[in-house]
């Protein structure tokens, strides 16, 4: 469906009774599969928060958190929005009463809880949790964040021929420790599983125009798509391509970087002074790289898939609505994945163009 901006999962206009099945909740009713959110800005931002919850205003975070606490319960939900010392230090994103029930191991609640805690790492306290879940047969919820409520990003550095990516705090887990923690337990399914996994602060350092922290965050996602893979490949669990549909992809474009000078290995651009999240745009004095706004763009974005479903069945969808093209709709990868996990659905949205016989 298509819908209004900052609506969560909700149909236009904002309707009563007007929440919108998302492909998660599809699945888990149609196949039983178990299903996930990881991300490393607030579970209750907007793109976990679409998958799993359903809103009129996607700031609502209070009202969101409610829904996939005690609602939806997802089997896996990891993400940001701590609200304890070194994190929001209040309730931003997740309200008292819900992180109480969390905390406290309300009989009630269905998880077993992780956050972030002074002075402990946290990739090993998450993927702990996470076999613990597993051997336990729990659903799992890790809470980690900042003050922003995002984890803090990966740090790159200027080290050219020898690029070093480093964590920033080791008090949050890097995405790919994260996307572990959430197939392990999720692969306990043995009628499957929905995940979606999110490295959210790319799109926050593009918004500052920080071209470092960038770097950083997009090792932090190439990392997690790397283990993702390195999990399908595991043997005798069975799991593997031919029953796994691995999208990478991006929800949208962002403030129109473009580079103008070949930049190497570890090579990083000057960016002028005290910048980024928080402060102003970052600006670069040799013009290496420039930037044309702080805001989303319409500019489009690529999409790579591996496993069960063949590459065929992503291109009979390429240029049906944009005849001579190979774009693919935002509305219609829901259907490749619902019918890739064998409960396809017809799309109410038209028309449908074909493509043409000849293009020139």
């Amino acid at each position: 469906m298509k819908t209004d901006d900052g609506n969560i999962a909700w149909a236009p206009g904002d309707p009563a009774g007007g929440a919108l099945t998302t492909i998660a909740e599809l699945l888990r009713k149609e196949k039983g599969f178990s299903i996930g959110v990881v991300s490393t800005v607030p579970f209750t931002h907007a793109t976990p928060a679409a998958h799993v919850s359903h809103n009129v205003n996607r700031n609502n975070y209070a009202q969101i958190a409610i829904e996939i606490i005690h609602n939806v319960q997802p089997e896996v939900v990891i993400g940001g929005g701590y609200p304890g010392p070194g994190g929001t230090e209040n309730y931003s994103y997740i309200g008292k009463d819900e992180y109480t029930f969390l905390k406290t191991l309300d009989p009630a609640s269905p998880y077993l809880f992780v956050e972030r805690e002074a002075g402990v790492d946290g990739s090993v306290s998450l993927l702990d949790a996470a076999h613990d879940a597993a051997e336990q047969g729990k659903k799992l919820f890790g809470l980690f964040g900042g003050p922003g409520g995002n984890f803090e990003s990966p740090v790159a550095y200027d080290f050219p021929g020898t690029p070093l990516v480093a964590r920033a705090t080791m008090e949050n887990p890097l995405l790919k420790d994260a996307t572990q923690a959430a197939l392990k337990v999720l692969g306990q399914d043995p009628d499957g599983f929905f995940v979606m996994i999110e490295q959210g602060d790319i799109d926050w350092a593009n918004h500052a125009n920080d071209f470092q922290r960038m770097v950083g965050t997009t090792w932090d996602l190439h990392t997690a798509v790397e283990a993702a893979i390195d999990f399908v490949n595991q043997p005798e669990d069975g799991i593997d391509w031919s029953n796994t549909l691995l999208i990478v992809t991006s929800d949208h474009a962002n403030s129109y970087m473009r580079l103008h000078a070949e930049l190497m290995a570890g090579d990083l651009p000057t960016q002028d002074g005290t910048c980024g999240s928080g402060g102003p745009p970052c600006t670069y004095p040799d013009k290496e790289v420039m930037y044309a706004t702080t805001d989303h763009t319409n500019e489009l974005v690529m999409l790579y898939a591996q496993g069960a479903f063949q590459v065929s069945d992503f291109k009979k969808n390429e240029g049906r609505w944009y005849p001579c093209s190979r774009i693919i709709d935002n509305t219609q990868l829901y259907h490749i994945m619902a019918e890739a996990a064998g409960a396809p659905r017809a799309s109410s949205l038209s028309p449908v163009f074909e493509r043409p016989k000849t293009c020139n």
